[in-house]
């Protein structure tokens, strides 16, 4: 068995699902961890016995010669540390969003591939066993032709925030099953009008609580997009301040009937996939409408998927790296889930729509 020494740059939050899934695979072995900030490396070391503590990963490249590592900081730290594991040859797991804008997104994808190394971002839910399930079943022709890909987020945030927290998870399976984007028609508010320029901010200046993401606008938007296999997706960011996981969902509606995959997608012992075997426009009664049918999913990616939600990812690219195959959540498809936040602030400040890829790379809401 092929062993792969893995580090772990970041040590707030997410290192605590990251490092987890690290362990839970066999062939892994965590050597080393790195923060800057001493007190959460050193808790973080001890919480998990790593002996190998950096505060710079520029050091830690150097001496720990890596094979993989998982980049859990935050957005404004992904592009120089994907880059930097890139040019020492190391592999790469990294949080989404996986850049603070296109120019970034292009740089990591590149610096990836001109190193032979691969890229991954954790979207994890695209790697489950339900959403595969689902896409199988469209591409059998269970609901006929598909008309429709919308996305639903949870809410709990304004929409410039979301955008860049779960949106580009709402984004990922919609282009799972709907295809890459192929152009965007997008309209956002700010408290209760058409959104301006003027109204975008620092993403901790909308919600300080929050992760910092870079600029963000709007507390509600709207989206259609032209997609490769579905004429047109959809999603709405409502902004509702309260959470509701049960509407974080991605819907395919087809000319027989329509699937919903409710949740992240990771759920154990109980699908959370769904099927309703009739049009969308069934009945004008809702009293009479059919109901939705469970679809049973096994847990067949692997055996070893453990109790983490990020360890299928991690096996997706051990396997990649091994086989030489594209990662499910490739940092190409990490760069369009973010290209398509940034193609509704394109297409919301020009009032039409916009081609993807955008031919701009900088953030369309900088001004400086």
């Amino acid at each position: 068995m092929k062993r792969y020494r893995a580090a772990l740059i970041g040590c707030g939050g997410m290192s605590k699902s990251h490092l987890p899934a690290l362990y839970e695979i066999p062939e892994i072995d965590v050597v080393a961890v790195c923060d800057i900030d001493e007190g959460r490396l050193h808790a973080i070391g001890d919480a998990f016995n790593v002996e190998k503590r950096y505060t710079d990963y520029h050091a830690m490249f150097a001496a720990e010669r890596l094979d993989l590592v998982a980049i859990a900081t935050q957005g404004p730290q992904h592009c120089a540390a994907t880059v930097a594991a890139a040019e020492h040859g190391v592999h790469v797991l990294c949080e989404k969003p996986m850049a603070l804008d296109l120019a970034e997104a292009d740089r990591m994808v590149e610096a990836c591939a001109q190193a032979g190394v691969k890229l991954a971002i954790n979207h994890q839910a695209t790697v489950r066993p339900s959403l595969k399930r689902m896409r199988d079943m469209i591409e059998n022709g269970d609901i006929g032709d598909v008309i429709l890909v919308r996305g639903n987020n949870k809410s709990g945030r304004k929409a410039g925030n979301e955008l860049m927290e779960m949106g580009t998870h709402v984004f990922d399976r919609m282009q799972y099953l709907g295809g890459a984007p192929r152009w965007c028609f997008a309209h956002l508010t700010w408290q209760g009008k058409a959104a301006t320029i003027a109204d975008a901010m620092d993403s901790q200046e909308m919600s300080p609580r929050d992760r910092a993401s870079g600029l963000v606008l709007g507390e509600r938007a709207y989206a259609l997009f032209g997609m490769t296999r579905a004429p047109v997706g959809e999603c709405q960011f409502l902004g509702y301040e309260k959470t509701d996981s049960r509407q974080y969902s991605v819907d395919v509606l087809g000319a027989k009937g329509q699937f919903s995959l409710r949740g992240t997608g990771t759920q154990r012992g109980n699908s959370d996939l769904y099927h309703l075997p009739v049009p969308a426009f069934y009945s004008a009664d809702l009293q009479e409408e059919p109901l939705w049918q469970r679809i049973d999913v096994p847990e067949e990616l692997d055996p070893r998927l453990g109790k983490q939600s990020i360890t299928p990812i991690l096996l997706e690219l051990i396997k990649s790296i091994e086989t030489g195959s594209e990662h499910p959540c490739s940092g190409e498809a990490g760069r369009l889930n973010l290209e398509m936040v940034m193609a509704m602030y394109a297409s919301h400040l020009s009032g039409q729509r916009v081609s993807i890829p955008l031919a701009d790379r900088a953030h369309p809401l900088a001004t400086g």
